[in-house]
């Protein structure tokens, strides 16, 4: 399963070619196009976690990432640069993107630099992260009775859930949100806001919910985005849980709750030699990456 999409605006075959195989290596779907007008309109349509523009574009480039960062859905995506020969040109798109691939290009240097933003990227599918899931759901509302419903469709998050229903409520109404997890005995409730509404649909968006059980949701949810990661990063997001566990002297339960609660992914703790290093610059950007 894919823990992100990609946006990949490249004029250049080799080039796609290139960072597509490496971003599947990662378990990272791409979504390829070749000039701006099909980047702004895929920016419009979809949520991406990643969004990488070939600076041999031109103008084009840096209208694209321009075009992210004032994107609802898309002001958040990791952002990467492919280095043109040119160096006036890479240098004055470099300061548009986090990351930045210098070229002569290589499947190294891609899955390199790839690999240093791995956590961001995850960090990024994190907070949009939705799991369906086939659970009752109760609806309390001032406009009417207590209503039970089992959806078979429910696409749940850590602020919101979508399902479906016949139940008759308009986008603005408020109303309480009672449902129970999967392999979990105690009831969460949140204090919802019915965000949109469609025949036999409902968006919900949780408003207010108690910390202990907000901890629950987010916590259930991470173990649900852990079972989707490949092997590899899941392996080491518990070699890195394990190594902090010592350092601060918590049980592995603890340390779940302490990282669950304030939200803090796997990725956190990824792409790094040791679980607590020093923090270097990536290629030539000037952001940040961990060791």
């Amino acid at each position: 399963m894919s823990i992100g999409l990609a946006l990949l605006v490249s004029a250049d075959p080799a080039t796609i070619q290139q960072f597509s195989l490496a971003l599947r290596e990662l378990s990272i779907s791409p979504d390829a196009c070749q000039d701006a007008a099909s980047a702004g309109l895929l920016l419009k349509r979809r949520k991406f976690n990643a969004v990488i523009v070939d600076f041999q574009l031109g103008e084009q480039s840096g209208h694209i990432l321009d075009e992210a960062r004032l994107s609802p859905s898309n002001r958040t995506a990791v952002t990467f640069g492919i280095g043109d020969n040119d160096a006036e040109v890479t240098s004055a798109f470099r300061e548009k993107s986090q990351f930045v691939f210098e070229r002569p290009l290589s499947a190294q240097l891609i899955h390199k630099t790839l690999k240093s933003a791995y956590g961001l990227i995850l960090r990024e599918r994190r907070r949009y992260f939705r799991y369906p899931v086939s659970i009752p759901v109760i609806i309390r509302s001032q406009s009417m009775q207590e209503v039970r419903c089992f959806s078979l469709n429910i696409n749940i998050s850590a602020g919101g859930m979508a399902l479906s229903t016949q139940v008759p409520l308009l986008p603005g109404e408020s109303v309480r949100i009672q449902f129970t997890l999967p392999d979990h005995t105690a009831p969460l409730l949140a204090e919802s806001t019915i965000c949109w509404s469609k025949t036999g649909h409902l968006g919900v968006r949780f408003v207010s919910i108690s910390d202990e059980q907000n901890s629950v949701l987010r916590g259930w949810l991470s173990q649900k985005l852990e079972e989707t990661l490949p092997e590899f990063v899941a392996g080491q997001f518990q070699k890195g849980r394990s190594l902090e566990t010592t350092r601060i002297g918590l049980s592995n339960a603890e340390t779940d709750d302490v990282l669950r609660t304030h939200f803090i992914d796997p990725a956190f703790l990824l792409g790094r030699k040791r679980a607590w290093g020093t923090p270097h610059v990536a290629q030539s950007s000037t952001r940040l990456a961990w060791n």
